[in-house]
């Protein structure tokens, strides 16, 4: 304890003595006198509350609520570039079993055909109008043809008259047959000049 704290509080222990020794003008004095000391002890003690205070403020850690994370990042994956999408990872064409022996189907496990009027990597389908209509196009909403394993030529997109992406394998047009209502279907084989493809 500093000297000028222990002064104060000996004066203060003084008071009552002083004020009922002295004259009325003399009490005002001392009065007057103790409230200045008292402020002054007052000052510093505040000073080291307030110091006190701040410590303890400052070097208390503010509980947070235990097994709540801040952000939670979530285990699932989420689809990106790397997911299989139709043209880009899922194979677009396959290979399957038929009374024809192997041929090529789309991914529901229908028979592809080409067509003969059809000339290889000429970039251009000779198939329109009605003709389209019974035997459509096997078309790519995006991306690249993925071709599966065993498959030795290649896939790849023409561009219709009506800005549709028609797959092609070594350079000739695929098609669908309507008239084919289950995978494994041959009925377009050697109808109107079509054939089915075959790996």
């Amino acid at each position: 304890m500093s000297f000028r704290t222990t002064f104060a509080l000996a004066a203060l222990l003084l008071l009552p003595w002083a004020v009922i020794s002295c004259s009325d003008e003399a009490k005002d004095s001392v009065a007057t006198s103790v409230s200045g000391v008292a402020t002054s002890v007052a000052s510093p003690v505040n000073s080291i509350a307030t110091s006190v205070s701040g410590s303890t403020s400052g070097g208390t850690t503010t509980p947070t609520a235990t097994g709540t994370p801040a952000s939670t990042s979530s285990s699932s994956a989420t689809p990106g570039a790397g997911t299989a999408t139709p043209g880009t990872g899922a194979a677009t064409v396959l290979i399957a079993d038929s009374s024809l022996g192997k041929v090529l189907t789309d991914g529901k496990g229908m028979t592809l055909y080409t067509y003969n009027n059809d000339v290889a990597n000429s970039g251009k389908s000779a198939v329109s109008g009605g003709l389209l209509q019974a035997w459509p196009a096997l078309t790519l909403a995006s991306g690249t043809p993925a071709k599966p394993s065993g498959l030795a030529g290649d896939l790849a997109t023409i561009t219709r008259d009506d800005g549709s992406k028609q797959v092609t394998y070594k350079g000739l047009p695929l098609y669908l047959f309507q008239r084919d209502q289950k995978p494994g279907d041959v009925t377009g084989q050697n109808v109107a000049g079509f054939v089915v493809a075959v790996p």
